[in-house]
């Protein structure tokens, strides 16, 4: 089968929300609406949101095995810096404050962990608006 560099993929998947994703055009679905990011922003964000859905796993896991040590919940600058190839910390802070703005309407808050790195915060999903992004 011919992979399209149109389509839309499934994931990351992340409770209570419908992601899809395309890496050629750098977009997100979110329940259903399109997030137009950079390919930077983008590089970040899906970084971020693999992050949150490895967490999940890990959560289901440590039911089962609860002397399992917890991973942290942010990502660190340096591991933001690296997947991006972004020479500056600065320009990560860049990219999200940018990334968080087009994500927040979809329920998905980009923060920064004081001088540690990222995390999301996951809102209950905006279903409807009166304005698009």
């Amino acid at each position: 089968m011919a992979k399209h560099i149109d389509q839309l993929y499934a994931g990351p998947h992340i409770e209570g929300y419908q992601i899809y994703h395309n890496d050629h055009f750098h977009h997100l679905q979110i329940n259903g609406r399109l997030v137009r990011l950079s390919p930077t922003e983008y590089k970040l964000c899906i970084y971020l949101l693999r992050h949150f859905e490895r967490l999940q796993h890990f959560a289901l896991y440590r039911r089962e095995h609860p002397e399992t040590n917890v991973p942290p919940v942010y990502v660190s600058f340096e591991q933001l810096q690296h997947c991006a190839q972004l020479a500056e910390r600065s320009h990560v802070t860049k990219h999200l404050s940018n990334a968080n703005g087009k994500l927040k309407v979809h329920g998905i808050s980009i923060l920064c962990v004081n001088e540690y790195g990222y995390t999301l915060d996951f809102q209950h999903p905006v279903l409807s608006s009166s304005y698009e992004r």
